[in-house]
């Protein structure tokens, strides 16, 4: 079944976008070890915007630019990537002064009702009829709204 709605999402983007799927698909085979350090941040029409987690990863990753983007193309067997572009991520560094919100805000986040859904939310859930899509949908949402506040 899953494979069957993987599909149906595929067929349902346009043609001209379809290999930015692709590359979000096969983007940990492509990167290979550096995934811990390098992620694929946004895809434009022809540039990619990659985030490094330190700046000698960025300088690193520049030298081996051409080298990537032919990776890239090839993967993607049409060449779609002309420009890669790097982002320093910031890391969050913890404050030793806040250590005690820091505890409190990590049990909110454990909270369910924190991350309840809306009654909008609820009732297009409802529309779907298989119980099993219709949970993993719902597990998504939850986890949507957590990232989406940390």
């Amino acid at each position: 079944m899953a494979t069957a709605i993987k599909r149906l999402i595929f067929d349902c983007i346009n043609q001209e976008h379809r290999w930015k799927i692709t590359l979000l698909q096969k983007w940990e085979d492509i990167i290979g070890p550096m995934k811990q350090n390098v992620t694929l941040e946004s895809i434009t029409n022809d540039c990619i915007y990659l985030g490094v987690t330190h700046p000698a990863w960025a300088q690193e990753l520049m030298m081996l630019a051409p080298m990537l983007k032919r990776k890239i193309n090839t993967v993607l067997q049409e060449e779609r990537v002309k420009e890669i572009r790097f982002r320093i991520l910031k890391t969050k560094k913890p404050d030793p002064t806040k250590k005690n919100h820091q505890d409190n805000n990590s049990l909110q986040e454990d909270d369910p009702k924190r991350y309840a859904l809306n009654n909008d939310e609820y009732e297009h859930l409802e529309k779907v009829e298989d119980n099993e899509l219709r949970a993993s949908l719902q597990k998504f949402l939850i986890h949507c709204k957590k990232t989406k506040r940390s």
